[in-house]
């Protein structure tokens, strides 16, 4: 087993092999920018940020803080796991079925920089699953599926869709009166029934935006999984006394 000892940034040039275990637990960031030589390694991030830059890159479990990000130009093949909470995001290609269970998260982009993460292998729903949208002074965040969305198939199952949204963009973006596409699907959607799904809009920006009037959902016509009613707090107006 090999653990991250709290990088600020460290980075695998090559292939992974003779660990059959990792852990990252702690703050920083860990590129990958060789492929796994193991099948079934063993790959825990719940804390920091681990860059897959390898198509290849080992599959990471992802639970508490930790995130994965796959960067614009790599299709990353292995996918991820989610044991309790943790956030897929980036600006590249994720192939493998992205199947939201144990409160998951995916959203578009990063933190800082909002763009679009491409699910080419569809998302299956689980309740607890989160939707991030970040906002952007020129763009926002997006997760296009250009796949199948699934949800549970019992028709007694409550799906709860938790829909995160962060201001990167220093109260510039256009969301007044704005209805913003947070997920978009190409593929068809199974088993969703709006009876049984509530949206639940979460802010990660407490300090810039209001969420009080916010409101969210799903437009099967449009394939778009949305948020509207996003304001900006005032702020307010420092005084400086000579």
């Amino acid at each position: 087993m090999w653990t991250a000892p709290n990088p600020t940034k460290s980075a695998f040039e090559g292939p992974v092999a003779g660990i059959a275990a990792l852990n990252l637990d702690g703050p920083g960031t860990l590129i990958f920018k060789g492929e796994s030589q193991f099948r079934d390694i063993t790959f825990n991030v719940s804390s920091g940020r681990v860059v897959l830059a390898n198509a290849k890159a080992p599959r990471p479990q992802l639970s508490g803080a930790g995130t994965a990000v796959v960067p614009e130009g790599v299709v990353y093949e292995n996918g991820v796991a989610y044991t309790d909470g943790g956030t897929l995001c980036g600006l590249g290609t994720s192939t493998q079925t992205l199947t939201l269970s144990n409160r998951g998260n995916v959203a578009g982009g990063t933190p800082e920089e909002p763009g679009t993460l491409t699910l080419s292998g569809g998302v299956t729903m689980q309740s607890g699953a989160g939707f991030g949208l970040t906002l952007g002074a020129e763009t926002n965040s997006l997760i296009l599926v250009s796949h199948s969305l699934k949800y549970p198939s019992s028709a007694s199952t409550i799906v709860t869709n938790r829909i995160q949204v962060r201001d990167a963009s220093h109260q510039s973006a256009r969301i007044r009166d704005a209805v913003l596409p947070v997920l978009q699907y190409t593929g068809s959607l199974n088993d969703y029934r709006a009876e049984n799904t509530v949206f639940v809009v979460e802010n990660l920006s407490p300090l810039s935006l209001d969420i009080s009037e916010a409101e969210a959902g799903l437009d099967a016509a449009t394939k778009t999984v949305w948020v509207s009613g996003l304001k900006y707090l005032p702020q307010g107006v420092i005084l400086t006394i000579r």
